[in-house]
């Protein structure tokens, strides 16, 4: 996951109001490139988000 892919979230859901970003899970053994310019997405087209929760595997 990265910053564009951040933002096709974003853009794609407007009203999200709960993202979370966790590692573990065999869906998620890629690792994570986002950056601030990523969360910026988030803010930007998200106005509804209330929550994001980022963890890292280990």
């Amino acid at each position: 996951m990265d910053d564009s892919t951040t933002l096709e979230i974003a853009k794609a859901w407007p009203r999200l109001k709960i993202l979370q970003l966790i590692g573990g899970c065999p869906a998620a053994m890629m690792t994570s490139h986002v950056t601030l310019r990523g969360l910026e997405h988030l803010v930007k087209h998200c106005r509804h988000l209330e929550a994001l929760r980022c963890a890292k595997s280990d």
